[in-house]
């Protein structure tokens, strides 16, 4: 349930775009440290909250290039709800 409480603090501080950049960002940043982890130690466990982390830290520094792909999502919802 942490997770969801992090997700829930970007968005309230830094905005719905890196909110949403980070939870697809997030999986991957954790791909590229779980499976060498998997393939040389056969862990299977580790936590999510550092890779989200992570992921928000470089929403956060590339926020200009990484948002911009959400300006369609975002006029279309305009459309839609106003």
């Amino acid at each position: 349930f942490g997770d969801v409480k992090v997700m829930a603090m970007l968005g309230a501080f830094f905005g719905w775009k890196v909110a949403m950049v980070t939870f697809f960002l997030s999986p991957f940043v954790g791909l590229a440290y779980g499976i060498p982890l998997l393939v040389i130690w056969d862990e299977h466990v580790m936590p999510y909250i550092p890779f989200m982390g992570i992921a928000a830290l470089l929403a956060m520094v590339f926020r200009s290039s990484l948002c911009a792909y959400l300006e369609p999502l975002e006029y279309l919802v305009r459309q839609v709800v106003f």
